[in-house]
Formats: C-alpha cells, sequence, structure tokens
C-alpha cells in the first residue's frame, strides 16, 4: 500500500472517532494522524468528569451516568473502523480493532492498544463479557452514526490528510463554523440531518 493512500485511511479512521465524539459529546483535545510505535494516528480525549471516574474505579458501574457514559466512549472507539471500513473496504479495518484479550463471543485477539481491546476491557468491566447481542447494539449505533454523518468524516478526514493534527476547537471551527455553534449542530447532525436542509426548513416556517 502506498504512503498516501495509508495516510488516507488513517485520516478517515481518526475523523471516524473524532465526529462521533463530536455528535455524543465526547471531550477530546486533538486528533492526529501523526504514527508513533504504537498506532498510526489517535484521537487524546478529555478526561471525563471525576465523579464518572470514581464511580467506575470503584464498581458503583449501575449507574445510568456511569453506562452511558461507558456506551458512549464505546460507540465513539467502534466508529474509527466504521469508517475506515465506509472508506476502504479493503483495507485491514478490522486488525484496526484488534486487542489482546480472549474472551467469550470476542475470539483471540492480540493488541492491548486497539480500539477493540478498550471496547472489550469496557464491556468485561461492565460485567457483560458473554453478552454479544450488547456488544452488536453498540457496534450497530457506531454504524449507523458514521452513515449520518459520512459528510462530516469525509470533510475533516480530507483536512487531516495535509493538516496532519487539528485540535478540537479547529474541528469545530472546520465542521461547523464555530466553535459555539457545536452544540446545537451536533444535536441535528445526531439525527442524520443536513444541517443547511434544517436550517432552510426552519426559515419557510
Amino acid at each position: 500500500m502506498s504512503r498516501n493512500r495509508s495516510c488516507h485511511i488513517t485520516a478517515y479512521h481518526e475523523a471516524g472517532h473524532t465526529v462521533a465524539a463530536i455528535v455524543l459529546d465526547v471531550g477530546f483535545e486533538k486528533v492526529t494522524i501523526v504514527g508513533d510505535e504504537v498506532a498510526n494516528g489517535r484521537i487524546i480525549y478529555e478526561d471525563p468528569d471525576p465523579e464518572i471516574t470514581e464511580a467506575w474505579e470503584f464498581g458503583d458501574r449501575a449507574d445510568p451516568a456511569v453506562i452511558e457514559w461507558a456506551e458512549k466512549s464505546i460507540i465513539v472507539a467502534f466508529a474509527g473502523a466504521a469508517a475506515q471500513r465506509r472508506f476502504a473496504p479493503r483495507s485491514h479495518w478490522r486488525y484496526a480493532q484488534t486487542g489482546e484479550y480472549e474472551l467469550p463471543n470476542f475470539g483471540k485477539v492480540v493488541s492491548p492498544h486497539s480500539d477493540l481491546s478498550k471496547v472489550i476491557r469496557m464491556i468485561d468491566d461492565m460485567g457483560r463479557s458473554d453478552d454479544a447481542v450488547y456488544y452488536k447494539e453498540l457496534e450497530a449505533r457506531a454504524e449507523a452514526l458514521v452513515e449520518k454523518n459520512w459528510p462530516l468524516i469525509v470533510k475533516l478526514a480530507d483536512t487531516l490528510v495535509w493538516q496532519k493534527t487539528m485540535y478540537a476547537d479547529d474541528v469545530c471551527q472546520l465542521l461547523f463554523g464555530s466553535f459555539d455553534e457545536v452544540e446545537d449542530e451536533a444535536a441535528v447532525v445526531e439525527l442524520g440531518v443536513d444541517p443547511d436542509a434544517a436550517d432552510n426548513q426552519q426559515t419557510t416556517e
């Protein structure tokens, strides 16, 4: 595979994570396609609410707020491979998700730094490691999110190819025009509606 092709695939993978994070209100600091010894690119997330972190670490995982945070984190993790698969279905998108654990219904995987490692660890910590249906439901939600927000992913990926690293405010400026408009715009794209079309519809009513 050429370096240029690999760069584009990485950009779409990371753009999938990033747009999912915006739509689901998962805070992040920056996204990059500059590789290191671990990965070809990454999104750097903000630390979650300390109360969520404490509840997760000390086992209070039945709290609805904790479950919501965990499910959002899992969907964002899945969205990278979903975007990569949509852009380049013959690429090794499945390997981009592999991890180091072997659990019922998930099979054996090998890298501790992958998206799927994170997913499996979280599902296992939630006590649902044998629940393949739950796993597939979250994966399907990620795929639906990527499909509905594909134009945003394309726009971000194409920019990442040449810009390499973008901070959160620059990403939001690119996709929505300003950081302040993200909350309103994200509510629109989460439903899979074209923001421009929504604006025009509101104007005519």
